[in-house]
């Protein structure tokens, strides 16, 4: 599972929306899905806004940049959509990374998820 930050308005599910989502005021921002957001929209009178949740931050992960060779601190990430939330305030995706540096306990949440 990834870093959560979000709970679905219409379902309740929770679930990680990446910084790039937040920034474009994307659908992902408040609903889990697509199918989601459309009932959410056609029940709900009042205005739209994200239910955000604040569990900490990742144990310990970075990344080193190709383009800088500088070492970012990751903040939030979805492994299977490829996103890593920088604490820049950027979006990334393991193609950006020369290499990613992560804590043996955030390994093994990993794993056992």
């Amino acid at each position: 599972m990834p870093y959560i930050n979000r709970k679905c308005n219409n379902c309740g599910k929770e679930y990680y929306v990446c910084y790039s989502c937040i920034k474009s005021n994307s659908w992902k921002n408040v609903c889990c899905s697509r199918q989601c957001f459309r009932e959410y929209i056609k029940k709900d009178e009042k205005p739209i806004e994200p239910k955000k949740i604040q569990k900490g931050e990742v144990n310990y992960m970075y990344g080193k940049l190709k383009t800088t060779k500088k070492r970012v601190k990751i903040v939030g990430y979805d492994l299977e959509l490829n996103k890593y939330d920088g604490a820049d305030g950027n979006t990334y995706s393991l193609e950006d990374f020369i290499e990613v540096i992560i804590s043996s306990n955030e390994f093994e949440k990993i794993i056992k998820e």
